[in-house]
């Protein structure tokens, strides 16, 4: 078996609802008040003696705000009793905090806190810890208006006020005890143009403002653990997993044989005494990284003999010994990877489990089919999961911010989730919004995110709003790595930039979204580029680029300049050019000069005339699909088999009296060791399961036979792990899949072109030249590119076309026509607004 790595330990900061965090420094009691005129409170501060940094970083905030908002200075004191007017930060157990308050927080969690301004002198701040107490004051702030939209002191928003006085009286606790955020690839050492890592600060505050924080879970102890008893391994291969006949030999990525008495021993002493070291964190007992699990017989006979089965099993010898240790104490590990799946036996009760379904899993359930079924056995749970994150998008548009963070949120809090981490990229261009509202809607599910969403637009960017709206919604779901969406985009920003005129504030912000797009235009340009002298100066202009706007967050510069230095291109000169600490190179040198705004008018301009709008225009349509044309030919056409990898939806209308489909599936071999097999799943109209059955990773095909007891639409999903699976449907059948990748070349794939349609375009880069055939099966001639375009003959508009010999990881993306496919010209089914009448 080959060892593969799914991710690296670094990347593993999950958020753990089992962490018993330890008890604040022994300090009086934490109070804060802030003094003024007539309708304010006092004009002072009583802040604890041993305030926390985060809780003296907020409270360097506040005053700052608190000034802005006002013109007058406030002042900070530290004192033990419970001063008469003012805002006030206690600890609820502390002598004089409001009894009710106190009370209210006993069972509310360790950050949570209570606002209580019934008092129209002295505002009450009272928190379990000093945790809440920060998130307690920055809340105050939000409700006198101040926001933190972005990171960065640009995109903070502190109204004038002359009363900072708030009549509310009420519980604030997060419905998340976990919620952070892991930027993928770090912020890297300082450089000429951040030497004091303002990105890096940038985003740690903003997280503080915004109120991510709270619990931690797993990470990788494997390879520390390895590393540690090194000598011990050595001496006692007979320790280490039997693979392929063999015991491996020792590395940071060993995994231990579950089985071996000794080796088990070892493991329990070393987590007793990382409990010893740290007794208010969750012992974690997260494997290394890879796929050499033992092989030996005593392993496989653990359970059921899985992968998930000795690593639970592991976990529960652990689990079992810290209980002994210290009752209460918990151990914590992930859901993950091919140890994903729920073991065949209970769980101890103090383990807790961090999942991680939407990636790498091979469980061969799909993400939600993990979440239920682990929600079942589990009383709570971590998620860990990946928005955007800069090795995969690149940090160009394209995350769904209107809908992934409600819609994902959501669903964890119905299922238990306590703990939220988020790998993703520190990137405000890719994905700061949609940060932006989870951090919202990790502490309260329910809230208002379109109500969000409209004043992120109308403080952030006031009479220039519609403009940006329009472009950050249309980046969302609708971006398309082309020329033609940089035009559009010039057109949205210049619209923009006139109505921002006058306003600095949001004239910095429009621009910070001009050097972003510029980013986006010098991407485009390198990564279409062919291996040559061309290439490395692009990437080179990127590399320069980046650092430039480093300190303005709106890429992960750090990540995205070591990506392209080290991953995407080998030349010599490129990479000497950027040496670490050799900053008298060309390419430092480049990357040190600031960034004028006549420049960005410049690149913008020249852009702007470079690059057009599509010549085509987009359409959408409806979701609800219909078959184009009945059932009922004397001989329906014989459907082709394709290959497909990840997972795909299928949509069948079965007619009346079709008591049974037959399918035919082969699933590839490839995978055989990793995943077990794709489950196949068909619902019936009424959504209820009528059929489920695992095909294995055998090779061979499989012959499924499909009961549909009603006429009526049924669905299909393949649960496919990328192990790819051929299907074949059954003929005559009206079917539609909309998002696919094609593992091999495609045989025709069928599509209708609207009545009225002169153009057809579509988006997708394949490995091979596609060949496009019209209504008549007649080839037309399209050029080889990531956007097709072909005329559309007078007559073969309103026709079902083909496109075939398409081999991608990423789907056919229609422009102008529905997103609907089949296998057989007489099986399409359409938008039903677009059935000729």
């Amino acid at each position: 078996m080959t060892r593969r790595s799914f991710l690296p330990a670094a990347a593993l900061l999950l958020g753990c609802s089992c962490h018993r965090t330890p008890p604040p420094p022994a300090a009086k009691a934490p109070v804060v008040s802030v003094s003024e005129p007539a309708r304010q409170y006092s004009r002072v501060l009583d802040v604890p003696p041993a305030a926390t940094g985060p809780l003296r970083d907020a409270i360097a905030d506040a005053l700052g705000a608190l000034r802005t908002m006002t013109g007058a200075e406030f002042s900070v004191a530290s004192s033990t009793a419970i001063p008469e007017k003012g805002i006030v930060l206690v600890l609820a157990g502390a002598p004089g905090a409001p009894r009710s308050a106190a009370d209210r927080l006993k069972t509310a969690g360790p950050e949570a806190f209570v606002l209580d301004g019934t008092d129209p002198n002295r505002l009450f701040i009272v928190a379990n810890g000093h945790d809440g107490l920060n998130h307690g004051l920055y809340e105050y702030l939000r409700q006198l208006g101040c926001r933190w939209l972005l990171p960065g002191d640009d995109w903070t928003i502190v109204p004038r006020r002359t009363d900072v006085r708030v009549s509310l009286d009420r519980v604030f606790a997060p419905a998340f005890l976990g919620r952070g955020f892991f930027a993928s690839g770090g912020f890297g050492n300082p450089i000429p143009i951040d030497p004091a890592l303002a990105a890096r600060k940038h985003w740690q505050d903003w997280q503080r403002r915004n109120g991510f924080g709270g619990l931690r879970g797993p990470a990788h102890v494997g390879q520390v653990f390895n590393t540690s008893h090194k000598q011990a391994l050595l001496a006692h291969p007979e320790y280490l997993a039997l693979v392929n006949g063999k015991r491996v030999p020792w590395s940071q990525n060993a995994k231990l044989c579950a089985s071996n008495a000794d080796a088990v021993k070892l493991f329990v002493e070393d987590r007793l005494n990382a409990l010893k070291a740290a007794p208010w964190e969750p012992v974690s007992v997260e494997p290394a990284d890879g796929l050499e699990y033992c092989e030996c017989e005593r392993c496989r006979a653990i359970g059921n003999g899985s992968n998930s089965d000795q690593v639970f099993y592991l976990a529960n010898q652990v689990a079992k010994a810290v209980a002994k240790a210290s009752p209460g104490a918990k151990v914590s590990l992930l859901g993950y990877g091919t140890h994903a799946a729920l073991p065949s036996f209970p769980l101890e009760p103090n383990v807790y489990v961090s999942l991680v379904p939407e990636a790498w899993q091979r469980s061969t359930l799909s993400p939600d089919e993990l979440l239920e079924a682990w929600s079942k056995r589990m009383p709570e749970l971590g998620i860990y999961t990946y928005w955007a994150i800069p090795d995969a998008s690149r940090d160009l548009p394209g995350f769904n911010w209107r809908d992934v963070p409600r819609d994902s949120i959501r669903k964890w809090h119905k299922h238990g989730v306590t703990i939220v981490g988020l790998e993703t990229s520190a990137s405000i261009g890719s994905v700061g919004l949609g940060l932006y509202l989870a951090s919202r809607l990790l502490w309260d599910p329910s809230t208002d995110d379109g109500a969000l969403v409209d004043e992120f637009f109308r403080l952030a960017f006031k009479g220039a709003a519609a403009p940006m709206r329009r472009l950050m919604e249309r980046w969302a779901t609708e971006f398309l790595p082309l020329g033609s969406e940089l035009a559009t985009a010039y057109r949205d920003l210049d619209e923009a930039r006139r109505l921002a005129a006058g306003d600095a504030e949001v004239e910095r912000r429009v621009r910070a979204f001009e050097e972003y797009t510029e980013y986006v235009r010098l991407w485009l340009e390198y990564s279409g580029l062919a291996p040559g002298p061309e290439r490395v100066a692009k990437a080179r202009e990127v590399a320069v680029w980046l650092s430039r706007i480093q300190q303005s967050s709106m890429v992960s510069s750090h990540r995205m300049r070591t990506f392209v230095l080290t991953r995407m291109e080998s030349d010599a000169g490129l990479r000497a050019d950027f040496a670490p600490g050799q900053w008298q190179t060309a390419g430092w040198q480049a990357s040190s000069v600031p960034i004028a705004a006549d420049e960005v008018r410049r690149r913008f301009d020249d852009g702007r005339t470079r690059y057009k709008p599509l010549p085509i225009q987009r359409k959408r349509f409806s979701g609800k699909l219909v078959p184009l044309r009945a059932e009922g030919a004397s001989s329906p056409s014989t459907p082709a088999e394709m290959w497909f990898i990840g997972p795909t939806e299928f949509e069948f209308e079965v007619p009346a009296g079709r008591s049974a489909l037959e399918f035919e599936m082969t699933v590839s071999a490839l995978s055989r060791g990793i995943i077990q097999g794709d489950f196949f799943t068909m619902k019936a109209p009424d959504g209820k399961i009528v059929h489920r059955e695992l095909i294995p990773t055998d090779g061979i095909l499989h012959r499924i036979e499909v009961r549909t007891p009603v006429p009526g639409r049924y669905r299909l999903r393949v649960e496919d792990q990328k192990a790819a699976f051929r299907l074949r449907p059954p003929p005559g059948v009206p079917m539609a899949f909309s998002w696919f990748s094609s593992g091999s070349l495609s045989p025709p794939l069928y599509f209708y072109v609207p009545k009225g349609l002169q153009r057809i375009a579509f988006y997708g880069w394949s490995a091979a030249p596609v060949r496009i055939s019209d209504g008549d099966g007649r080839p037309v001639s399209v050029e080889r590119s990531p956007l097709t375009i072909a005329d559309v003959p007078p007559g073969q508009d309103g026709r079902v076309w083909s496109v075939r010999d398409y081999k991608s990881n990423d789907s056919i993306r229609m422009l102008n026509a529905p997103q609907s496919f089949s296998l057989a010209p007489d099986t399409v089914m359409v938008p039903e607004e677009v059935v000729p009448r």
